[in-house]
């Protein structure tokens, strides 16, 4: 450990995966990588069993999983991890579908796209690159030119929209991404200072000076009437308007990153370890991909 304070990450750590039951994934010829899990509750149990359906099978194209040919058959070896690991996430703990887009939501870049009617041709959809904070129940707030082709839709055809949010570091389809569609209403000035979405823009994107602009209007979505969460491969769901709106933020997940990164990086053998001689796996390659809340 490099200082005093290096132990902290190796701790915290070792507590995530023998208090919560840390959920594993493993491909052939691929590392162990932690999944999602040790949230306050466990997920509903129409969420478990669709995801079981999905991971209860050997390699690809198996029961549940999409038809792949000319796939090389596993080893015996990889067999037995692979029904290691399935068997240990029957009953590992967690995020729910819900806790998880919301927790994207807020730890996002803070810039998603904007589907919109378009006002140019009729009966087509617009999209745009924007801006957004969300607000303490997990909505968007966004602060639109005048000018912009959305806020011309908006005015001109209806709030009719979605919004399609990608997870921090967003590469391809193992990454998470959510999807908020309802209605985009326009905030009027005594309501902006009354909430406070000046500042709380801001927090977000501290250099928006165009906040202030006069040809500059603040929207939110006002109206949640879906949500469509995809946290990855054989990871998806669509939580109730309900459901998002009440679900938590999961705190961890704000400095989770720094900590994997030197879990990863200088405890590589620890984590291995780990995962040997608690979760009884057989000894393989590991690397920690996520570290949600922990169940104290």
């Amino acid at each position: 450990c490099r200082g005093s304070m290096s132990r902290f990450p190796l701790l915290l750590f070792a507590a995530s995966l023998l208090a919560a039951g840390d959920a594993l994934l493993l491909a052939p010829g691929r590392s162990v990588a932690a999944r999602p899990a040790a949230p306050r509750a466990l997920a509903t149990a129409a969420e478990k069993e669709g995801e079981e359906e999905g991971e209860d099978r050997l390699g690809a194209g198996g029961r549940g999983g999409h038809a792949v040919r000319n796939m090389p058959e596993l080893s015996e070896e990889e067999k037995a991890v692979q029904a290691a690991v399935m068997e240990h996430q029957r009953g590992a703990a967690r995020l729910t579908m819900a806790e998880d887009a919301r927790s994207l939501v807020a730890y996002s870049s803070g810039y998603a796209v904007l589907s919109t009617l378009s006002s140019q041709v009729d009966g087509y959809p617009n999209g745009a690159l924007v801006g957004f904070a969300p607000d303490a129940s997990g909505l968007p707030v966004f602060v639109f030119s005048a000018m912009s082709s959305h806020t011309k839709d908006l005015s001109k055809v209806g709030g009719q929209a979605a919004l399609t949010v990608t997870a921090k570091g967003f590469e391809g389809a193992a990454d998470g991404r959510v999807t908020l569609i309802g209605d985009v209403e326009r905030v009027g000035k005594e309501q902006v200072e009354k909430e406070g979405l000046k500042e709380l823009y801001r927090e977000r994107h501290p250099n928006a000076f165009w906040v202030d602009f006069g040809d500059f209007t603040f929207y939110r979505l006002a109206s949640l009437k879906a949500v469509n969460f995809v946290g990855g491969f054989a990871r998806a769901a669509a939580p109730s308007p309900d459901e998002y709106l009440s679900a938590e933020v999961d705190p961890i997940q704000a400095f989770a990153a720094p900590v994997m990164g030197h879990m990863n990086d200088d405890h590589a053998e620890s984590t291995v370890a780990m995962a040997t001689q608690w979760r009884g796996l057989p000894s393989h390659p590991v690397t920690r991909g996520a570290m949600p809340r922990l169940r104290w």
